[in-house]
């Protein structure tokens, strides 16, 4: 069941809409505003979601820092998706997106609406599934973290001998 979707409307002044990401623009945040259907910044947003979770709720999703920081907030129990691949991979500079840990490990491909826009609802039902994945196929999830990291590794060498060619080809112009 969905208990809560809301639009949060800022109280600073948005410069940069983002229109393409999301799909929000600011005629539908205005309306969303006039009709009482916004929350006003995110003290209402973070109060709104505490009448749902509470201490001992457990938060799933994908790059959950970027929302609990705009919510000015820590949660004791979070199990981010992202997070589990880049700790199972082991290269901790490289973040898997929600796009890609659904395409590689689930198998189906999310946003194939208007433009790949984020829809909320989509990428919390792709995150538990990418979560649920992660934590209950441990085998499949090991051995799709070895390939990536066997990947990575293979990719590093190739960009480290690029920049030494590139290097040799200016000390020989020189």
């Amino acid at each position: 069941a969905l208990l809560l979707k809301r639009f949060v409307c800022p109280r600073e002044e948005i410069t940069q809409m983002r229109f393409s990401i999301h799909g929000i623009s600011k005629s539908t945040l205005i309306n969303a505003i006039l009709q009482g259907q916004a929350l006003s910044g995110w003290e209402e947003a973070r109060s709104e979601l505490w009448k749902y979770i509470d201490d001992n709720t457990i938060l799933v999703g994908q790059a959950l820092e970027h929302d609990l920081d705009a919510l000015r907030m820590i949660h004791p129990r979070v199990v981010d998706s992202g997070i589990l691949s880049r700790n199972a991979v082991g290269i901790r500079r490289i973040r898997w997106g929600l796009q890609t840990l659904c395409s590689e490990l689930l198998n189906f491909e999310i946003r194939k609406n208007r433009g790949a826009i984020h829809d909320c609802l989509e990428d919390v039902l792709a995150t538990r599934e990418v979560v649920l994945f992660c934590t209950q196929n441990k085998e499949a999830f090991e051995s799709w973290a070895e390939a990536k990291k066997s990947e990575e590794i293979r990719l590093g060498k190739e960009r480290e001998i690029a920049r030494q060619e590139k290097e040799n080809a200016q000390v020989r112009k020189t």
